[in-house]
């Protein structure tokens, strides 16, 4: 007990380490979108894999958007609202670079008002739906028009939460181990050392072992790269 606390601050140092690109510890949080369409992201969040809405079983991915503002507006009391309810929202009539979008509305009619078509360039892809992530606020931004009032974000975790050492892999104990016992020896400054060697390879088993990938999947994926097509 007498090294308790230097053994537990190597071990968390190493599992924050192997975080960042080996041990990949992910987790999933249903977060909860307050009134100005924004959500506290969590505290052991390193980099997200994935944010979208709940479908029954199935999760939809929605996309981000990076022109959302990072600064949030606020009304006449200085509480934090959306730019829409203090009147700042896009009005209809706006151009973009002196482009208005309600001119498709009169183009190419006949004389009974019905469109002929011929309108080309018009825009796809999820234009309701999207978010931002803001570092400085630790806050996930949607957008304004965001329909739901929780969103599912699958995230990499720096494996500091409370309860985290659930989600630490079995397959991760001997590259912890041979860490801390590289930091508590005499060499723990020399990457280079028989202790910082054996650390590597460790890691490198472990990454070896935790790998996914198995002969189906390849394979999968080679079938999946061919495509079928009608010729005459």
């Amino acid at each position: 007990m007498h090294w308790y606390v230097e053994y537990l601050v190597h071990a968390c140092a190493c599992v924050r380490e192997l975080a960042f690109d080996s041990l990949s510890i992910v987790s999933t949080v249903r977060l909860a979108v307050n009134s100005y369409k924004a959500a506290d992201l969590p505290a052991d969040y390193v980099d997200f894999v994935s944010v979208g809405i709940a479908a029954g079983q199935f999760v939809r991915q929605i996309p981000q958007m990076d022109s959302i503002n990072d600064l949030r507006a606020t009304d006449s009391s200085g509480n934090f609202a959306t730019y829409a309810s203090i009147g700042e929202s896009l009005p209809q009539g706006t151009t973009f670079y002196g482009f208005s979008p309600g001119w498709n509305w009169m183009w190419n009619i006949n004389e009974f008002g019905e469109a002929q078509g011929r309108y080309f360039g018009g825009g796809g892809g999820d234009q309701t739906n999207g978010f931002k992530i803001v570092p400085q606020r630790r806050q996930i931004q949607f957008s304004e028009t965001f329909q739901v009032e929780d969103a599912v974000m699958v995230y990499i975790s720096d494996g500091q939460s409370a309860d985290n050492f659930t989600q630490v892999d079995s397959r991760a104990f001997n590259a912890i181990a041979a860490y801390i016992d590289w930091k508590v020896s005499p060499n723990k400054l020399n990457h280079n050392s028989p202790e910082g060697r054996l650390y590597s390879n460790k890691k490198r088993l472990m990454r070896a072992a935790i790998d996914s990938l198995t002969i189906p999947d390849i394979k999968n994926i080679i079938w999946e790269s061919y495509k079928a097509t009608l010729k005459n």
